[in-house]
């Protein structure tokens, strides 16, 4: 891979990067193979800055949620996207997730608010509780969102999973085990068939969304709990 001209003296330049970086795992995905930055300027400007969350989208802009909030690498410029860009995000908040749907909207979420916000395909933002309406899913209700491998979402309350099928433009909803708390909860979906997986604390819930079926196992003691 090119690192660019201006680090050319500095052979190991993405290890030494990785040493001194906060999240070293990070930057073990950025040179996994999957990119070739040539301006590694770009690479300097997050330099120090706490990396949670990292997403290429359907454009090939690369984004990274930071804890001094949201950049965007267009190949060639690093831009923050702040208070005066039309994203009209908060840069002295942390952005912890970063998700794609299937109409190329982007989910995001910061530490300390309680609600989403979402960019649409033009990466403007919209209202989040608006969209979710439109498509058939809970407005109203705190929730736990997550986007699958497909671009589905996935909307899980303490009462009710919505699950929103772009391929289908269709909204299905579920009944859950009862959940205590959203807050506290871990979710997982694999395969096209919809398996979801919910940690609530100890309890591993499994939803086989072919048969509409639940079924419970309890972690040992010595696994990690999120509660």
């Amino acid at each position: 891979q090119s690192y660019g001209t201006p680090l050319q003296e500095q052979e190991d330049w993405p290890a030494q990067w990785a040493k001194a970086h906060v999240q070293p795992l990070m930057v073990q995905l950025l040179w996994a193979g999957a990119y070739s930055f040539h301006h590694p300027g770009m690479m300097r400007q997050l330099y120090g800055h706490a990396v949670y969350s990292m997403l290429e989208d359907y454009q090939g802009y690369l984004w990274f949620g930071t804890g001094n909030g949201l950049y965007r690498y267009d190949g060639y410029d690093l831009l923050l996207l702040d208070e005066t860009s039309p994203a009209h995000l908060a840069s002295d908040q942390a952005v912890n997730m970063l998700q794609e749907d299937g109409a190329h909207y982007i989910w995001i979420s910061q530490f300390g608010l309680s609600e989403h916000l979402l960019l649409d395909e033009r990466r403007q933002r919209v209202e989040a509780r608006q969209y979710l309406r439109s498509l058939g899913m809970e407005a109203d209700k705190e929730y736990y969102l997550h986007v699958d491998t497909e671009g589905n979402l996935w909307q899980v309350m303490t009462d009710t999973v919505a699950f929103y099928d772009f391929s289908t433009h269709s909204c299905r909803r579920y009944a859950t085990p009862g959940f205590h708390t959203v807050n506290n909860l871990r979710i997982s979906v694999k395969g096209s068939q919809g398996t979801l997986y919910v940690l609530d604390g100890k309890l591993l819930w499994t939803f086989h969304q072919q048969y509409d079926a639940w079924e419970q196992e309890e972690l040992s003691l010595n696994a990690p709990s999120f509660s």
